[in-house]
C-alpha cells in the first residue's frame, strides 16, 4: 500500500494492511477493510478537520499482556528445537530438515513478535467524535503510535478550527510542538539508529567474506558487530515509534532488525548443528568462533546460501538505512 497519493498522507495502517487512516487537506478519511492481507470489501468515510469535536485515546491493555504469551511461545518452541537437534545422531540431516521446517520458523516468528510487543507498547483504543457520531479508528492499536498519529490530526483540526472557539483545546497541542517544528519539518532521526544502521551493514559485509575467506578474526568480528549493533538497533526502534520519523526510516529499522533475528536464529540452528557432528566444537569460548569461521565449508550448500542471503540483505539494509537517515538529517533545519 502507497504511503501517499495526490494530497493525502497516511497516518497508520492495521495489522494486516486491510484498513488504513489518511490525513487529507480538509478531511481525514478512514478506509475500512474486511479480509485478512486481501481486503475482501472496504468503505470509505471522511471526517471533516472542522466537524471533528474530539477525540478519545484509552490503553485496554498493559505491555506485559502480550509479550507473555509472544514469550510463552517462544519458550515452548525453542525447547522443541534445542530436543529435536539435541537428540539428533551425528550426520543425520533427516531431524534438522525438520527442525527448520517447523519448530525453528515458529519459534523465530514469537522471538520476532515478542521484540515488536516491547517496542510499539501497549495496545488502545482510538475514537474520534463528530457532531453525528463516535468512530472508532482500528488501525491506531498501538499506544506510542497512536499518540504520535494524534499530534499529527491534532495540527490539522487546530488549523481548520482556528476561527472556532471548539479549537481552543486543539491549539494548545498543536503549539507545544512548535519550537520542534521551527527546528526541523515535523521529523526526527534517531542517532541510534544511524549508529545501527552503520555496524549492521559491517556485520553483513563481514557474514559475507567468512563464507569465502575461513578466519577466526573475521568470524569474532561478524560476530561481536551483529551483538553490539543490536542495542542501538533496539534504541534506534523505540525512538522512531515514540517520535515523529520518516516511514522509510523506521521501516528500514524494523527490516533490519527482522533480518538480524533471523540471522542469530540461523546461526544458532548452525551451531547446534555443527556442534553435535563434531563435540570439540561445544569445548571453550571459542568453540563457536571456530564454527562460524568454517561456514563455509562445513554448512553445506544449504546453510552457505542461508548465510549468504542474509549476511547481504543485512548488508544492504544498512547501507539504505544510513544513507536515507543521513539525507533525512541534512534536508532538516538547523
Amino acid at each position: 500500500m502507497k504511503k501517499a497519493f495526490d494530497q493525502y498522507e497516511r497516518l497508520a495502517r492495521g495489522t494486516f494492511g486491510c484498513s488504513s487512516v489518511w490525513l487529507g487537506p480538509d478531511h481525514l478519511l478512514y478506509v475500512k477493510g474486511n479480509g485478512v492481507f486481501l481486503p475482501f470489501g472496504e468503505e470509505y468515510k471522511r471526517f471533516r478537520y472542522r466537524d471533528i469535536q474530539g477525540t478519545v485515546l484509552a490503553r485496554t491493555s498493559w505491555l506485559w499482556v502480550g509479550a507473555f504469551f509472544y514469550g510463552l511461545s517462544l519458550s515452548v518452541f525453542g525447547g522443541v528445537c534445542a530436543l529435536m537437534l539435541l537428540n539428533r545422531d551425528p550426520g543425520e540431516s533427516g531431524t534438522l530438515i525438520a527442525t527448520l521446517l517447523f519448530p525453528f520458523p515458529v519459534a523465530l516468528l514469537s522471538l520476532i513478535l515478542f521484540v515488536r510487543q516491547l517496542i510499539v507498547g501497549p495496545r488502545c483504543v482510538c475514537e474520534i467524535q463528530t457532531r453525528l457520531k463516535c468512530e472508532r479508528l482500528r488501525p491506531l492499536n498501538h499506544l506510542h503510535g497512536a499518540r504520535r498519529a494524534m499530534e499529527k490530526l491534532a495540527e490539522r483540526i487546530a488549523e481548520a478550527q482556528s476561527g472556532l472557539a471548539v479549537a481552543a483545546g486543539y491549539a494548545d497541542l498543536a503549539a507545544a510542538a512548535g519550537e520542534a517544528e521551527a527546528r526541523r519539518p515535523g521529523v526526527r532521526v534517531p542517532v541510534s539508529g544511524l549508529i545501527a544502521f552503520g555496524v549492521m551493514a559491517l556485520a553483513g559485509l563481514l557474514g559475507a567474506a567468512l563464507l569465502h575467506v575461513e578466519s577466526a578474526a573475521l568470524a569474532l568480528a561478524a560476530i561481536l558487530c551483529l551483538m553490539v549493533g543490536v542495542a542501538p538497533l533496539l534504541a534506534g526502534l523505540a525512538g522512531a515509534v515514540r517520535h515523529r520519523s520518516p516511514d522509510s526510516v523506521r521501516g528500514l529499522l524494523w527490516a533490519q532488525l527482522a533480518v538480524a533475528i533471523v540471522l542469530f536464529g540461523g546461526g544458532v540452528v548452525y551451531y547446534f548443528a555443527m556442534a553435535i557432528d563434531d563435540p570439540a566444537l561445544t569445548l571453550g569460548l571459542d568453540g563457536p568462533v571456530t564454527a562460524m569461521a568454517r561456514a563455509g565449508s562445513l554448512g553445506g550448500l544449504p546453510f552457505y546460501l542461508f548465510f549468504l542471503f542474509f549476511s547481504l540483505a543485512n548488508a544492504a539494509i544498512g547501507a539504505a538505512g544510513l544513507l536515507l537517515g543521513l539525507r533525512w538529517r541534512r534536508t532538516a533545519k538547523p
